[in-house]
């Protein structure tokens, strides 16, 4: 799964303590742009790969920061109130 708009001083720790409830975490990986660049370059995006026990909403709030999270299968919902 996706998580954007995450500052990237928020660590780990938080974001596996957030998502616990919901599943098991795997791993963490920082998402790059484009490999054209001569050095990597994060473009802020956390890719997480957990086993799910429930679905995570579209938005959670992580450390004090609104984030988006997306993946394949989730379950559509609005994102201002979380509805389907």
């Amino acid at each position: 799964m996706r998580i954007a708009n995450l500052p990237p001083e928020v660590r780990e720790i938080d974001i596996r303590a957030c998502m616990s409830n919901c599943g098991e975490v795997k791993s963490f990986r920082d998402e790059l742009w484009n490999s054209g660049y001569r050095y990597k370059v994060y473009n802020g995006v956390r890719i997480v790969e957990m086993r799910l026990k429930k679905h995570l909403p579209s938005h959670l709030n992580i450390s004090g920061n609104d984030t988006l999270i997306t993946y394949g299968g989730q379950p559509k919902k609005y994102y201002m109130c979380n509805e389907g």
